[in-house]
């Protein structure tokens, strides 16, 4: 079985090929319940979005690091240990590696949209019991106790669900952070991160605290990092050569990527339109698109979250104005704060870009036509029902499986509509079917596929 999902609800993907037969099986929660898998081979091939293969590393980048899928799911080579200095990326173009330790002095602000602000419940005020000053780089890494040891033990099966009989949930893995986000490393660690507190968030500070998760060995290690970036629901990618891209969130505009091989997490250059709750995926050609998202840092500007493309040779953003979120709206009560927010994009085998959901009507975007690309209408779904904070899975090449949501992102009900949708025909051929609903009704869940294609939730 596979590794947990975070937040995004991304695939993971099957085990590489080469790694031992005995692989342990994974829990819920992610952890191990035999011991640790020996690495595989080097040349494991690199693992896409879906699970299955992807597309080769961008040209550029070392040779020898380990591709990755959008997902976070790790492959299978060691990652060589960190050295005393920093090296700086490659030839790539990307940021070098030498943390930033200054927070901006000022942001690019947003032109009033005149649309009514956001509800003061949503990543606004001050949550009750958080501290007042601003919290200490010293006291920055905890380590939890070597001698906790986590059990698997059976659970109970749903007897209408006789294949999932052999399942197994892990104890409790208690943390210190509040794990917002997640993503596998190649190393077989999982990287977390929680917001400018451990356990709570809200005031769009540059600060993030995260917590590195060894699953092999039931430890966690904790730092709080200084980016001048609060990555709390931010929009979250794996780039070929296996480092992490985190962008938007709490501090809207910021990005900021993770490297795995030397545990530093660097500044990259700002988005052109600060962003979050917003999607991402990755690209064929090893670029980033990015779409829709709700605040921004609690300025003016709610909706125009137009698309923007990170590309990787010069590590910059190119923001695509004939790439409007408001083309791919749900009907939300809360207006396009929330219209605009989760978006399910997938790359097609053609190169276009898919949106599932969670809007009702479904979307080709085109990411590469500048000039004549746009976006235009797909099928709608058969329930006629928006989805948001539903989920959406790559099970195969070109096959989605969506289930649940809500078509309000506030005060309204889950749903347990399922459907399939096939893209290896082509931008037009694209076919939708509702089959078999979910046993219960669900929002915010998570959708794992393993190695056989079946899909757990």
């Amino acid at each position: 079985s596979a590794p947990s999902m975070g937040e995004s609800g991304l695939p993971s993907a099957p085990p590489v090929t080469g790694a031992p037969s005995s692989a342990p099986s994974m829990g819920e929660s992610g952890l191990p319940s035999a011991p640790p898998v020996t690495p595989a081979p080097s040349s494991a091939p690199s693992i896409g979005e879906s699970g299955l293969p992807s597309a080769p590393p961008v040209t550029g980048a070392p040779s020898s690091a380990p591709s990755m899928g959008e997902s976070g799911l790790p492959s299978s080579a060691p990652v060589t240990a960190a050295p005393s200095s920093a090296p700086s990326i490659g030839e790539s173009g990307l940021p070098s590696t030498t943390p930033i330790t200054t927070v901006p002095s000022s942001f690019p602000s947003m032109a009033d949209s005149g649309i009514p602000s956001a509800p003061s419940d949503v990543h606004s005020g001050t949550p009750s019991g958080l501290p007042s000053q601003r919290p200490s780089l010293n006291d920055n890494v905890q380590l939890s106790p070597p001698s906790t040891v986590f059990t698997s033990v059976p659970t109970t099966s749903n007897p209408t669900a006789g294949f999932h009989t052999n399942s197994q949930i892990s104890s409790v893995y208690n943390m210190d952070i509040t794990p917002a986000a997640a993503a596998s490393l190649p190393n077989g660690k999982i990287m977390t991160w929680s917001s400018y507190t451990k356990l709570q968030f809200g005031k769009f500070q540059g600060l993030t605290w995260v917590s590195l998760v060894d699953p092999f060995e039931h430890t966690y290690e904790t730092k709080l990092v200084d980016t001048g970036h609060d990555m709390f629901c931010p929009g979250t990618a794996t780039l070929p050569d296996g480092r992490i891209m985190v962008t938007g969130g709490s501090k809207a505009e910021p990005l900021t990527f993770y490297n795995p091989d030397i545990d530093v997490w660097v500044r990259g250059e700002d988005m052109n339109i600060p962003r979050g709750y917003q999607s991402m995926t990755m690209l064929s050609d090893g670029s980033v698109f990015t779409i829709g998202g709700s605040w921004t840092d609690g300025r003016p500007g709610v909706g125009f979250k137009y698309g923007e493309i990170w590309d990787p040779s010069t590590s910059t953003w190119d923001l695509r104005l004939n790439l409007p979120a408001e083309a791919m709206l749900t009907d939300d009560k809360d207006g396009v704060y929330r219209q605009d927010n989760h978006m399910w994009i997938f790359q097609a085998p053609d190169g276009h870009v898919f949106q599932a959901g969670p809007s009702k009507q479904m979307h080709w975007v085109d990411v590469f036509n500048q000039d004549t690309g746009g976006i235009t209408d797909s099928l709608t779904r058969q329930e006629n029902v928006d989805a948001m904070t539903g989920i959406a899975v790559m099970f195969d090449i070109g096959k989605l499986l969506t289930f649940g949501g809500t078509p309000h992102y506030r005060g309204g009900y889950s749903t347990s509509n399922t459907h399939v949708i096939e893209l290896n025909t082509g931008m037009g051929q694209e076919t939708v079917r509702q089959v078999g609903n979910m046993a219960y009704t669900r929002c915010n869940a998570n959708g794992v596929v393993l190695p056989n294609g079946q899909v757990v939730v």
